[in-house]
Protein backbone atom coordinates (compact mmCIF):
# COMPACT_ATOMS: atom_id res chain seq x y z
CA UNK A 1 0.00 0.00 0.00
CA UNK A 2 3.09 2.25 0.75
CA UNK A 3 4.52 2.12 -2.20
CA UNK A 4 1.29 2.42 -4.13
CA UNK A 5 1.03 5.70 -2.69
CA UNK A 6 5.03 6.42 -3.40
CA UNK A 7 4.25 5.99 -6.84
CA UNK A 8 0.85 7.94 -7.14
CA UNK A 9 2.98 10.63 -5.61
CA UNK A 10 5.93 10.53 -7.88
CA UNK A 11 3.55 10.63 -10.92
CA UNK A 12 1.45 13.43 -9.47
CA UNK A 13 4.80 14.94 -8.54
CA UNK A 14 6.75 15.02 -11.88
CA UNK A 15 3.97 15.80 -14.18
CA UNK A 16 3.30 18.90 -11.61
CA UNK A 17 6.06 20.19 -12.43
CA UNK A 18 6.55 20.47 -16.38
CA UNK A 19 4.28 23.36 -16.22
CA UNK A 20 7.14 24.77 -13.52
CA UNK A 21 10.09 23.64 -15.86
CA UNK A 22 11.14 25.00 -19.08
CA UNK A 23 9.00 21.77 -20.74
CA UNK A 24 6.51 22.73 -23.54
CA UNK A 25 4.83 20.54 -25.71
CA UNK A 26 5.59 22.48 -28.57
CA UNK A 27 9.08 22.25 -30.45
CA UNK A 28 11.13 25.17 -30.20
CA UNK A 29 11.23 25.32 -33.87
CA UNK A 30 7.65 25.50 -34.45
CA UNK A 31 7.43 28.69 -32.12
CA UNK A 32 10.58 30.29 -34.10
CA UNK A 33 8.56 29.67 -37.35
CA UNK A 34 5.73 31.13 -35.75
CA UNK A 35 7.46 34.25 -35.09
CA UNK A 36 9.06 34.94 -37.95
CA UNK A 37 5.77 35.17 -39.92
CA UNK A 38 5.56 38.32 -37.85
CA UNK A 39 5.70 41.63 -39.90
CA UNK A 40 9.50 42.86 -39.13
CA UNK A 41 10.83 40.20 -37.62
CA UNK A 42 14.49 39.40 -38.79
CA UNK A 43 15.41 36.70 -35.69
CA UNK A 44 14.30 34.68 -32.62
CA UNK A 45 16.52 32.84 -30.18
CA UNK A 46 16.45 32.39 -26.55
CA UNK A 47 12.71 30.83 -26.79
CA UNK A 48 11.40 29.64 -22.80
CA UNK A 49 8.18 27.85 -22.72
CA UNK A 50 6.10 28.00 -19.49
CA UNK A 51 2.97 26.12 -18.31
CA UNK A 52 1.06 22.82 -19.29
CA UNK A 53 -0.24 22.49 -23.82
CA UNK A 54 -3.30 23.58 -23.49
CA UNK A 55 -1.78 27.05 -21.50
CA UNK A 56 1.70 27.24 -22.16
CA UNK A 57 3.29 30.87 -22.46
CA UNK A 58 6.63 31.41 -24.72
CA UNK A 59 9.22 33.97 -23.86
CA UNK A 60 12.07 34.88 -26.92
CA UNK A 61 14.45 37.43 -27.65
CA UNK A 62 13.44 38.74 -31.60
CA UNK A 63 15.27 40.49 -34.07
CA UNK A 64 13.47 43.33 -35.82
CA UNK A 65 13.92 45.73 -38.74
CA UNK A 66 15.84 48.93 -37.01
CA UNK A 67 13.26 51.57 -38.69
CA UNK A 68 10.04 49.53 -36.91
CA UNK A 69 9.07 52.13 -33.79
CA UNK A 70 8.82 50.39 -30.47
CA UNK A 71 4.95 50.79 -30.42
CA UNK A 72 4.43 48.75 -33.62
CA UNK A 73 6.94 46.06 -32.41
CA UNK A 74 4.63 45.67 -29.75
CA UNK A 75 1.55 45.43 -31.69
CA UNK A 76 3.06 42.70 -33.62
CA UNK A 77 4.57 40.72 -30.75
CA UNK A 78 0.42 40.82 -29.65
CA UNK A 79 -0.29 39.54 -33.12
CA UNK A 80 1.44 36.24 -32.50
Amino acid sequence: MVSFIIFAGYGIIKEGSRSVLDVSGIEEKEICDLIMGGEGVKGCHKIRTRGAWEISRSICACLVQSDISLGDVHLVSHKR
